[in-house]
This record gives C-alpha cells, structure tokens and sequence, in this order.
C-alpha cells in the first residue's frame, strides 16, 4: 500500500513565511520626538521619543522577523538625542548668561537700594558718575529712604532667577509702559519689598564714565522706585521745590554737567616764538686804513 502524503506538513515546518509588522512603538517614538522638535522650548518630549526608539529596537530586535521599522526606530533616536544636546545646551548657556547678568547689573542694582535702606551716602555714590554723585547729598538719600521704607516696608532684593524674574517682569510691565515712553535712557529693573513688589528705574549717561572701583558696568546718574499703587520716589529729586517727589509722572531731573578735561601747556611749548631773523644779511664796516 501506498503511503499517503500527510496533509498537516505545511503547517509543521520551520520556514512559514510569515506576514512582517510595522512596530507601533516606533512610529509612536517617531512621532514624539518630532513634537520635540517642533516644541523644542519644552524639555524631556524629545529625551522621551529617544527613549522609545530604543525599546522599540530592543522589540524588532527579538521578533526574528516578524516585526519591522528599525529605520523609524533609529531616526526617532537620532531626533530626540540631537533636540536633547541642543536643549542641554541652550540650559548651560542661559544659565551662564543669567550668571553674568546678574553679577553685572542685577546685584548692584540690589546693592544701590540695600545701601539707601542703610542711607549710606559713600555706597551709593560709587555707584554713580562723579558728576552725578558730587550732587547728591544726605538729605536725598534720607528723604529716599525714609519715603521708601514708609510706602513698601524693608528691601527684600531683586527677583533672584530666571523664571522669577520674568514673573516679575511680567507684574510690573505696566508700570514700565508709564515711563518709558519716549526714553531710551531709563532700565527698569523689578525690586521685592516687605508690602511687595516695585519698580526701581535707573536712569544712564552713556556720555559718562563710573568712578573707579565700583562694581556697575552702566554708567548711573539717578534712580527711582515706582509702586503698584501709583507712587513714585527720586533718589535725586532736583532743585524744583513745587514739583511733587511722590508723582511718578514726574520725569527725571535734567542731566548733571560733565565737566570739561583742562589741558595743561607742556614745558617744551614755549609761551611765544622767537621772532623770524632778518633774510638780509648785514653789509660789513670798512675800517679806515692808516696811511
């Protein structure tokens, strides 16, 4: 008899060609990193589609075949490391550049209204130009203070930090739009009180140079607290006495007289030039000869 052919072989052997899937995980990791891309100001999206990419390697790594998309796999790991460096990156430098700001102007703008507070006159006038701090005198500074500290209460310092900052910023932004206008002379800088937040503007003279040892890079000549409830206080209120110090409406004093460098005759510059010689030569005398 015969053997008959078992009809169940095909199904029994090893090599079934089966139908290949596209990983799902891979186009998810795909997709999110390029939202990364997309939306690179938002940290950790593109870290994550990274992160997906690999998984979805290690899963298409042990389908023996059955799935695909190892190319989706590695541009989604490609995208989201690049996006992630260049995040990193963009951190570290903000961070540097918040440093130095902050060293630079930040501080001594703290200093300025940390010194009023002490109503110390010699701090604050190493902050300012000579012609700007041989004008101002302990009765402004005392005024200033005594005015400041009885509207907001005790100095706190300026909004240490990026995002405080800017929230800060953000809190006093129309009281910048109210002085402003019209002045590019004038930087505002947000300063915390014990009542709350003001804004201190500090008036430049970029014609001016700072006295030498003081720790500010902007050469200063005035400053002014502007609060939320309307007020404002001048360090230098001028020689107006009908203005009112409290109207933040009023502007800034005129600018204090640079004074003129003085030059000095050398002593090798004689005071008058000798007068020319004569181009004529002189005729010579005959002496009378003796017979």
């Amino acid at each position: 008899m015969s053997q008959m052919s078992n009809p169940y072989t095909a199904l029994q052997r090893d090599d079934i060609i089966l139908e290949r899937k596209v990983s799902v995980m891979a186009i998810v990791a795909l997709v999110v990193a390029l939202v990364g891309l997309v939306a690179c100001i938002i940290p950790g999206v593109a870290g994550l589609g990274a992160l997906l990419g690999v998984a979805s390697l290690v899963i298409i790594s042990q389908s023996d075949g059955r799935v695909s998309g190892r190319g989706i796999a590695i541009a989604s790991i490609v995208i989201g490391l690049m996006v992630t460096i260049f995040q990193i990156s963009l951190a570290v430098g903000v961070r540097q550049a918040m440093s130095q700001a902050n060293t630079a102007f930040f501080a001594p703008m703290g200093s300025i209204m940390a010194d009023a507070e002490k109503k110390d006159l010699a701090k604050i006038q190493t902050m300012f130009t000579k012609p700007a701090a041989d004008r101002l005198t302990q009765e402004h500074v005392n005024a200033f203070a005594d005015a400041v500290h009885g509207e907001l209460g005790a100095f706190k310092g300026v909004p240490d930090g990026m995002v405080p900052l800017i929230r800060a910023y953000l809190e006093v932004g129309p009281l910048m739009e109210q002085f402003q206008r019209g002045s590019n002379d004038v930087i505002p800088v947000p300063v915390e009180f014990e009542k709350g937040i003001a804004l201190l503007a500090v008036q430049t003279d970029q014609t001016g140079r700072n006295r030498p040892g003081t720790g500010v890079q902007v050469p200063l000549i005035n400053a002014k607290i502007i609060t939320k409830s309307g007020k404002g206080f001048l360090l230098y209120p001028g020689t107006d006495a009908a203005a009112d110090p409290t109207d933040p409406s009023n502007p800034f004093p005129p600018r204090p007289p640079v004074p003129k460098p003085t030059t000095e005759a050398t002593p090798d510059t004689p005071d008058a030039s000798p007068a020319p010689a004569s181009e004529t030569p002189a005729e010579p005398t005959e002496e009378p000869q003796s017979p």
